[in-house]
């Protein structure tokens, strides 16, 4: 082709790319702004995150969540690229903010067409054609499955852009290429820094291909690398100085949980739960053992499969012939650095090879600890796959038409198109029908049915948004640390409060995001551990005015959080929960005047414990006698024990009544490097040694801590037969802990006081700070 031609089809191809784009987004692109994809889960989660800091944030830390904290952008899937872009626009809406992510990723899928097109080109398909399976290649693309949750990983571009600079520095060795490469990867490292790394590894795959495959002398090969090697460096020093400059946390986790779970499996790659094809097959043979769409989700269509097949069986027999000049893969066609480069990133995504019982590895090359999702590197071998695959049939076409076979070259060509257009139907139908619904669930999130909204609500109870400093909801959540999950599913809770936090400016205390600081997280989490927990965060206020405090309808608060609400005035119900005014300085008071009852009584103990109350059968262990490294409160502690479970108390009891609610606690000393905790296992037996009820004293969900510390408890019910309580730590992955200390089991309504020879005093487990 020449110029003219080549323009000329560009633009068509953008025209085209323009339309498959509307095809696949329908109103986010044809009405941006009106559109929301869910209210809960990661999705409402990532919305919040981004709205909050388009219309409010400053820079690049995000105030709407962990009050009164805050938390790095990057860290809170914000899209800080995008959401930092607003601040340089006045009086941004709800609108404005989600047009503007809509537009962008529409924007996102034409480039990626338009790249992938000259791709094509590039590897000599014919123009119309490049077209076709351009757009078929990206409307199935995995990252469309982002839409429904995850927007900073939703934008299809960057794949494309690298896939073609990297190919055009392949074959002219310029440098304006690897300045693409870094440019762009610099831009989408911050939208979300998954896509940085998808890049670096590319680039590192690319050159250990280019060394190991391409024969020309090795000093040649080395010069060839260099530069893209540079702006992998330069990308990689980038985000790590630009973090390490904004980000004045120092305690983040650097070993997430699951790291070997989100990995990409054989099915992800051959599978689709969105695919005509293996719909069809699911319902009329039951067979279930498909891909699910989830992190490691890379179907790359049964179209694709098999000429991938064939080009493998074809090359073996072609080699077998000693005919490999007749090679598709080659140089003078798809360079088997392309195969090499996608297949180092599927092998990678799979977790090869940590998954192969090799684990410990990661303890060595900690920066693949980085990443919870690593089925994510999957994507990279996706545009391999397809773009390679479109190339077989291509190649296959043109063959038959040199032979003079046209009419089988055009069935094996329409039957290609058509049954890769038919695989993609269902996934283009399932897409549309989630942004479908999403313009409904817009107008819920503006309560667009109920009369009264927010500001009315507030207004007949006499106040306003700008009464509140924050939003406290309650069950509490706080997820992101990886060692502390506090709180269950937060979908509902956070859909509902970041309505009125959004509307009204309103940070919210509740934490749902990733890489929390430890000990900030420590300091939040201790606001629900009850009236003898120290509360860090309430000192740590810089107003006094009241929390907007929210307490949903069907979910029961333990006694703790149950506790918040002494400090509360109670405003009404609406929006499927309670309204409450939460006061902190009421708490706090409250507070005081608990444990100078305590202090009190303190002086005139004669035994280590003493129950105020006598509830019922109470029971005690301080491990006084134990000689481990450390301790807690009191002489001992009981040193970890290599066993996966271990019976660590034996309790005789006999509730008073019928079902007597009783608490456990347990406090463990963690390490500060990964997520590992151990949990207490507690089996009431009968008189018979019979096994009633299991309930699990879950570490992870401690609400109170010291230093590194952290009590693990539950609330549980021991039924009237009863008779004994055995309580089994159990170690599954090891070593979940240091060191055990301070076991107690108490009625729920006793006060048990504990006091050391150092005078230092417990609470219901709880260590006292301003006893005297």
């Amino acid at each position: 082709m020449n110029k003219k031609q080549s323009l000329l089809w560009l633009v068509a191809a953008t025209v085209c790319a323009v339309g498959a784009t509307t095809l696949i987004l329908s109103s986010m692109v044809t009405d941006p702004g009106h559109v929301f994809m869910q209210l809960g889960g990661d999705c409402g989660k990532n919305y919040f995150t981004y709205l909050y800091h388009s219309i409010y944030g400053k820079g690049i830390w995000f105030e709407g969540m962990n009050y009164p904290y805050g938390e790095h952008i990057i860290y809170a899937d914000g899209q800080p690229m995008l959401s930092g872009a607003m601040h340089f626009f006045q009086n941004v809406t709800v609108h404005d903010a989600i047009m503007a992510m809509d537009l962008c990723i529409g924007l996102s899928y034409v480039l990626a067409i338009v790249f992938t097109y000259k791709i094509l080109i590039r590897f000599d398909v014919r123009p119309l054609l490049a077209i076709l399976f351009a757009c078929l290649i990206n409307l199935f693309a995995p990252q469309v499955l982002r839409l429904e949750g995850h927007f900073a990983l939703a934008y299809l571009c960057p794949i494309p852009m690298l896939f073609y600079w990297t190919l055009r520095y392949h074959s002219d060795h310029r440098w304006k290429w690897p300045a693409y490469i870094l440019a762009m990867g610099i831009l989408m490292a911050f939208t979300h820094l998954y896509i940085g790394a998808i890049i670096f590894f590319w680039i590192l795959f690319y050159s250990i291909g280019y060394v190991l495959l391409i024969k020309i002398p090795f000093r040649e090969r080395v010069r060839h690398i260099v530069p893209l090697l540079l702006a992998g460096t330069a990308l990689f020093l980038v985000i790590k100085a630009g973090i390490a400059l904004t980000d004045p946390v120092k305690d983040r986790p650097a070993f997430p949980l699951n790291t070997l779970y989100y990995v990409t499996h054989i099915k992800d790659i051959v599978s689709s739960p969105f695919s005509f094809f293996w719909q069809y097959i699911r319902y009329e043979t039951k067979f279930s053992r498909i891909a699910d769409g989830g992190e490691g989700y890379s179907y790359i269509g049964l179209v694709a499969v098999f000429f991938l097949l064939w080009s493998f069986a074809k090359g073996i027999l072609i080699s077998l012939k000693g005919e490999r000049d007749k090679l598709l893969v080659s140089e003078q066609g798809f360079s088997p650095v392309w195969i090499f480069t996608g297949g180092g990133a599927l092998l990678l995504a799979m977790g090869v090879p940590f998954v192969w019982h090799m684990q410990w590895l990661l303890d060595y090359l900690s920066v693949f600890k980085q990443f919870r999702a690593m089925g994510r590197f999957s994507w990279a071998f996706y545009y391999v796959a397809t773009i390679y695959a479109a190339v077989i049939i291509h190649s296959i076409y043109t063959g038959y038409l040199a032979k003079n076979k046209p009419v089988i070259g055009y069935v094996v060509l329409v039957g290609a198109i058509g049954l890769w257009s038919l695989d993609l139907s269902r996934y283009i139908e399932n897409i549309r029908g989630q942004i479908a619904k999403g313009v409904t669930t817009y107008d819920e999130f503006f309560y667009k049915d109920d009369p009264v909204k927010w500001p009315e609500f507030l207004a007949e109870h006499h106040y306003k948004g700008s009464d509140f400093q924050g939003i406290l909801l309650l069950p509490m959540f706080f997820s992101g640390t990886e060692k502390i999950w506090v709180g269950g599913d937060p979908s509902w809770p956070l859909s509902i409060g970041m309505r009125p936090a959004i509307q009204f400016h309103l940070p919210i205390v509740d934490v749902m995001m990733s890489r929390t600081s430890w000990s900030l997280t420590q300091k939040q989490v201790k606001t629900a551990a009850g009236p003898y927990a120290d509360k860090p965060m309430l000192r740590d206020l810089k107003s006094n005015k009241p929390f907007l405090l929210i307490q949903f309808d069907g979910v029961e608060n333990d006694d703790d959080q149950q506790y918040l609400l002494s400090a509360c005035d109670l405003l009404g119900h609406h929006f499927n929960a309670y309204i409450y005014a939460f006061y902190p300085e009421r708490l706090i008071a409250n507070d005081h005047k608990n444990i100078e009852v305590v202090e009190r009584i303190a002086p005139y103990m004669h035994s280590r414990d003493s129950c105020v109350a006598d509830k019922g059968v109470w029971y005690t262990d301080h491990f006084d006698s134990l000689h481990a490294s450390g301790h807690l409160f009191g002489a001992g502690a009981a040193p970890f024990v290599d066993k996966d479970s271990l019976i660590v108390a034996t309790i005789p009891v006999k509730p008073t009544g019928d079902s007597q609610k009783y608490e456990f606690s347990a406090w463990f000393l963690l390490d500060n490097k990964d997520y590992r905790s151990p949990f207490v296992n507690l089996q009431s037996l009968d008189s018979n040694g019979k096994v009633i009820s299991t309930i699990d004293a879950l570490t992870k969900l401690s609400v109170d801590n010291e230093g590194m510390w952290f009590r693990s408890s539950v609330y549980l019910y021991l039924k009237p037969r009863c008779r004994t309580l055995r309580c089994v730590v159990v170690n599954e992955v090891h070593a979940s802990y240091e060191i055990m200390d301070e076991l107690m089991l108490r009625p729920a309504d006793a006060v048990i006081i504990s006091k050391a020879t150092d005078g230092k005093l417990m609470v219901n487990n709880h260590l006292i700070h301003n006893s005297q």
